[in-house]
C-alpha cells in the first residue's frame, strides 16, 4: 500500500505509527525519547547539499505553543512560546525574567510582573531603572582634552529645535538639535543621521565647564570692581572731608574778613572826624 502501520496494543484502529512510503512518519501519540546511559539525543537532520533556508521544526495547536527546557538536577526550567500572537520567552519560576515579542512589534522583558524593558516599533526604549553605557578609561583610546570654550561656542551656533519623529503621533513634542547640524558642528559619532547620547553628554559637560570658568572670571572681575568700588568710597569721603574743612576755613576767613572790614571802616570813620575837626581848628586860627 502508501505506507506501514502500527496499531495500538488494545486493539483500537487508531494508528500508533505510521511510515509512508516516502519515509514521512506520524505519530498517533506522545513521543518520549528515554535513556540512562547519558548519550539520549533527538537529532532532525536535513543532509541536502543545497545550502537554503528550511523549515525544520514545525508544531502547531489549537492555541497556543509552547517548547519547554527543564535542568532536572536544579528544577530550573525555560520556555519558548507562542500565544496570542505574542511570541514569548520565559522563566517557568513565576517570579523568574518573562521577555515577550508582542503582536504590536514591541519588545519587552519583565521581571516577574514588572515590565523592566520596551522597546517599540518605533525605535522608542523605555527602561524602568537607569541606563548605564561602558566609559571606561580601558576601553578607550583617548586623544586628548576638548578645547572647552571651542565646544561652548559651537554650541551658541547650534540650532535648537521643537520638533517630534514622523513616526510619532500628533502632540509629541521633544527638543534639541538635528544629527545633520550637530555632525557638522562638532564633528562626532559615525554618523550624521544619528546623536550618540555619550557625545551629547560630553558636549553639554565641556559647555558647563566652559561657562563655569567664565563665571570664575567673572566673579574675580566683580570682586575686582567692588575693591575698587570701595577704594573709590573712601577716596570720595576723604575728599567730602577735606572739602568741609576748607568750606569751615573760608567760612572763618569770610567771617574775619568781614571783622577787618568793620574795624577799617571804623577807623576810616574816626579818621575823617579827626580830619574834619583838625581842618575846622585850622579855619577859626586863621580867621
Amino acid at each position: 500500500g502508501d505506507g506501514h502501520s502500527l496499531d495500538a496494543a488494545d486493539g483500537n484502529p487508531v494508528d500508533v505509527l505510521y511510515v509512508n512510503n516516502d519515509g514521512n512518519v506520524k505519530i498517533g501519540g506522545n513521543l518520549t525519547v528515554t535513556r540512562s546511559d547519558g548519550s539520549t539525543q533527538l537529532l532532525v537532520e536535513e543532509t541536502s547539499g543545497t545550502t537554503a533556508n528550511r523549515e525544520i521544526l514545525y508544531l502547531k495547536n489549537n492555541g497556543g505553543v509552547y517548547l519547554i527546557f527543564k535542568d532536572t538536577s536544579t528544577g530550573g526550567s525555560w520556555s519558548f512560546a507562542q500565544n496570542n500572537n505574542n511570541f514569548l520567552i520565559a522563566n517557568q519560576d513565576p517570579n523568574g525574567i518573562k521577555a515577550s515579542l508582542t503582536s504590536a512589534n514591541e519588545y519587552r522583558i519583565r521581571v516577574g510582573t514588572t515590565e523592566i524593558f520596551k522597546l517599540t516599533s518605533g525605535g522608542n526604549l523605555i527602561i524602568k531603572g537607569t541606563l548605564t553605557e561602558g566609559s571606561s578609561r580601558d576601553m578607550k583610546e583617548v586623544y586628548g582634552e576638548v578645547d572647552e570654550d571651542e565646544v561652548l561656542e559651537g554650541l551658541r551656533g547650534l540650532g535648537i529645535y521643537r520638533w517630534r519623529y514622523r513616526a510619532e503621533p500628533e502632540g509629541v513634542v521633544h527638543v534639541g538639535p538635528v544629527a545633520e547640524e550637530f555632525h557638522e558642528v562638532f564633528g562626532l559619532g559615525s554618523t550624521d543621521r544619528g546623536i550618540a547620547s555619550v557625545d551629547a553628554q560630553g558636549v553639554a559637560l565641556a559647555s558647563v565647564k566652559a561657562l563655569y570658568k567664565r563665571i570664575l572670571e567673572q566673579r574675580k572681575e566683580i570682586e575686582r570692581l567692588k575693591a575698587e568700588d570701595e577704594r573709590l568710597k573712601a577716596e570720595n569721603q576723604q575728599m567730602r572731608e577735606k572739602i568741609k574743612n576748607i568750606e569751615a576755613e573760608n567760612r572763618a576767613i569770610r567771617a574775619e574778613n568781614q571783622q577787618i572790614r568793620a574795624e577799617l571802616l571804623d577807623r576810616i570813620a574816626s579818621l575823617e572826624r579827626q580830619l574834619k575837626l583838625s581842618n575846622h581848628v585850622a579855619l577859626v586860627n586863621t580867621q
